[in-house]
């Protein structure tokens, strides 16, 4: 629905992560109009992504706009829900709420994975333990999300990927995904979760 100005048809818009530029509008009879004012109920096409029920509608001035906004967008909520998720495994850390790390791991080779196993096993800490409760090679997926949804856990991926629709499903089960290139980093912020000292990266 519109709420305030103008949308058209090819204007550049941006919803959520999600951007493009309008390339079919029609009115909710499903007729064809070539743009809406205020309090208009309409539906769009031209999206790069499946937009999130939700997410607010804004024009703007060009397609690089759209682009760099999105991912502004992007950036920020996954920094907010790394604050959410870490900062409440951390808690219930401190308060011995919590006696077990979980972590669902994915790497993008045998060999990366099997290292880090090896390492995350060797990491001690006095009141918490750690355990992989799945593992495997490959992009991060929605079955990743759900199983550490139903077990609490963490998804930590090592050189893989994961994309839009699953980071949805993440973000509605408030799953916590963080990404690595660097085997001794996701170490470390192991470490530093055990002991309540890792901080969100903005």
């Amino acid at each position: 629905v519109v709420s305030t100005g103008t949308i058209s048809i090819m204007d550049n818009i941006v919803i959520g992560e999600s951007y493009g530029r309008v390339k079919v509008m029609k009115d909710r009879l499903g007729n064809k109009i070539r743009s809406a004012g205020p309090s208009t109920p309409v539906f769009i096409a031209g999206l790069t992504d499946k937009a999130v029920s939700g997410d607010i509608v804004q024009v703007v001035p060009d397609e690089r706009t759209a682009r760099l906004r999105a991912i502004t967008i992007k950036n920020l909520r996954q920094a907010q829900t790394k604050e959410r998720g870490v900062g409440e495994i951390i808690s219930a850390i401190s308060s011995g709420q919590l006696k077990t790390l979980k972590l669902v791991l994915k790497a993008d080779t045998n060999g990366s994975l099997e290292a880090l196993k090896h390492s995350i096993a060797e990491i001690k800490h006095d009141d918490v333990g750690v355990k992989i409760i799945l593992s495997s090679i490959g992009d991060i997926n929605e079955s990743d999300v759900m199983m550490a949804a139903a077990s609490g856990a963490i998804v930590m991926g090592f050189q893989v990927k994961v994309n839009n629709n699953v980071m949805a499903v993440a973000e509605r089960e408030n799953v916590e995904i963080i990404h690595y290139s660097i085997i001794y980093k996701l170490l470390d912020d192991i470490k530093k979760i055990l002991n309540g000292l890792l901080e969100p990266e903005f």
